[in-house]
């Protein structure tokens, strides 16, 4: 990812962090691996001034009823924030 990064760094980049599982205990394996990659992440974006990374430190109601994959709201609030980060890079 960190090579990724540096590679194209004459683009924006848009990180997407990973969502906590709602369908696993707050304390499984996954979501603890969840939590260290999503760390990385935000290590790793803070280099470089051309990328951003979206935390999606969701609220359960964004997210079907099984916990795994968002739901129209969830989806809605995702494209809501990636059009904003999208009009800050512009303004720059």
């Amino acid at each position: 990812m960190a090579q990724f990064m540096q590679k194209h760094n004459n683009s924006n980049i848009v990180v997407v962090n990973i969502p906590h599982r709602y369908d696993m205990d707050r304390n499984s394996v996954t979501n603890l691996e969840i939590q260290a990659v999503n760390r990385k992440l935000n290590m790793m974006a803070r280099v470089f001034s051309h990328v951003a990374i979206v935390e999606t430190d969701l609220n359960r109601k964004y997210f079907t009823r099984h916990g795994m994959h968002l739901n129209k709201s969830g989806k809605e609030w995702l494209s809501k924030v990636f059009s904003d980060v999208a009009i800050v890079e512009t303004d720059k």
